[in-house]
């Protein structure tokens, strides 16, 4: 994967606006190195994750799935941890959801 993204829900159970729109840049950037886009998804044990082939509709190749007790709610030091020991090697930008700020 050339770009990754980090791949949230909305309210309910379907993916965020904000993700959807990630995709879409990380598919314009990938597009322009001839790469590969690809998802995080963080989901604690058992817990519902929405229909996936959403994120291929909009550009994801790839999805890495990874199941946590704390992913149930944000923790930024278990997202960090979880998303650097997932980067591929060739990922070039990654892409991750947040205000307008650029505060978490």
């Amino acid at each position: 994967m050339h770009t990754q993204a980090l791949a949230t829900t909305g309210r309910g159970e379907e993916w965020s606006a904000h993700t959807l729109e990630l995709l879409g840049d990380a598919c314009a950037l990938a597009g322009r190195w001839n790469g590969r886009v690809g998802a995080w998804v963080l989901s604690g044990p058992g817990d519902p994750v929405p229909d996936l082939s959403e994120l291929a509709a909009h550009g994801c190749d790839a999805v890495c799935l990874l199941r946590n007790d704390r992913f149930r709610s944000w923790d930024s030091g278990a997202v960090a941890a979880a998303l650097t020991a997932h980067v591929a090697p060739e990922c070039r930008a990654i892409f991750l959801p947040g205000p307008a700020r650029g505060e978490e």
